[in-house]
């Protein structure tokens, strides 16, 4: 599981530019791969639970006026 979590959070770090789109939804990475997006962390816990992801990892993407560096 320790390496899964570090696959997923590799894969924020590499592909963060690409999250643009998703400004300000919660999103799902999980095997290194972004499943899932949605409004709310609540959303997208039931869409990952109904995936039957292993160990997803959940970022809330910001807005661009709450960015900060953080990846």
């Amino acid at each position: 599981m320790k390496s899964q979590i570090n696959e997923n959070h590799m894969w924020l770090v590499k592909h963060g530019d690409e999250l643009d789109k998703y400004s300000g939804r919660w999103v799902a990475i999980d095997q290194a791969k972004l499943i899932a997006s949605a409004d709310t962390l609540q959303e997208l816990n039931k869409k990952t639970k109904a995936m039957a992801a292993k160990h997803p990892l959940f970022f809330l993407v910001p807005k661009p006026e709450e960015e900060i560096s953080i990846l």
